[in-house]
């Protein structure tokens, strides 16, 4: 059996909305009330404006901001503060929750994901947005060539140390290991490299993309 998991680093805003709060290595409780208000606001937004580039999404917030009566100067810095924490408060906010001592998750197999693949032939698979992995470890362990990927980095960690205490083999993704997982397609752009994310300031990151069609 094998078990590949990886850490992805990608720049989106999930849509769900969790109790607990992100708390970023360099994030005072100012900032992150300020994040956790503008996340309030942006997954109550049409998908149009939560797919908007930075420019329009923060000219949006910023326009929320002055009908709730704050003065220009407050929305400055507010921005300024959103723009500064970039991705890491939204992967930080996940790492909390997926990380928690007392998780509000199923942390078992998914009861679906176990009915249909029951019976089947192990083959591939991918779990985008693994958390600690419980279903990508669930497949491996039943002899599936299984890998998962999740930006949110302490719980990939969390992911890898269960599956050492299961017996179950972990590599984390090698440079170019998209190229091979996807080879049976064609592929048509492949970048893996420094780049400037698309949210949160657009601050540079590594960024891995791929597009093929099968």
């Amino acid at each position: 059996m094998a078990l590949r998991i990886a850490l992805l680093v990608v720049a989106l805003l999930s849509s769900a909305v969790a109790a607990q709060s992100p708390l970023p290595p360099t994030a005072t409780a100012a900032e992150v009330a300020t994040y956790e208000a503008f996340r309030v606001w942006i997954t109550k937004q049409p998908v149009a404006i939560q797919n908007a580039d930075d420019t329009v999404v923060f000219e949006r917030y910023a326009a929320e901001l002055r009908g709730q009566g704050k003065g220009d100067r407050d929305i400055a810095s507010t921005i300024a503060s959103l723009k500064s924490m970039g991705d890491r408060a939204e992967i930080e906010r996940w790492n909390r929750i997926l990380t928690a001592p007392q998780p509000r998750f199923n942390t078992a197999p998914n009861a679906f994901l176990a009915s249909v693949t029951t019976g089947l032939k192990p083959g591939r698979s991918l779990d985008v947005g693994m958390g600690q992995g419980p279903n990508t470890i669930y497949l491996a362990q039943k002899g599936w060539d299984s890998a998962g990927f999740d930006p949110a980095d302490r719980a990939v960690v969390a992911a890898q140390e269960q599956a050492a205490t299961l017996g179950v083999k972990s590599t984390v993704f090698d440079t170019n290991e998209l190229l091979r997982i996807f080879a049976p397609l064609r592929v048509v752009r492949y970048e893996n490299a420094d780049a400037k994310g698309d949210f949160g300031g657009q601050n540079d990151t590594r960024v891995v993309r791929l597009a093929a069609i099968k």
